[in-house]
């Protein structure tokens, strides 16, 4: 496997019956694994923070940047989320 991924961390309109789980799996898998971890479901930019400083290396997203005004701008903030959290 390239990665693996983890979730639904959020109520997601994407799967609405997706059980939601603890966020805390993202630390464990992190000591564990040696792939990038993935955080999917219900994941927005606002969200995404919290997933990244937990271990996260990439996030799945659906809604947040369909859904969004202008998907471009929205790309660019998680980029520089990204890129925030990781320098």
């Amino acid at each position: 496997a390239d990665y693996v991924s983890f979730g639904s961390f959020y109520s997601s309109p994407t799967k609405p019956e997706a059980k939601v789980i603890d966020k805390e799996i993202l630390i464990e898998a992190k000591k564990i694994l040696k792939i990038p971890i993935c955080a999917i479901g219900g994941i927005t930019a606002e969200k995404a923070e919290e997933l990244i400083k937990l271990g996260a290396d990439m996030v799945a997203v659906i809604s947040d940047i369909w859904n969004a005004k202008d998907i471009k701008k929205r790309a660019k903030e998680y980029k520089a989320l990204f890129e925030k959290l990781r320098s």
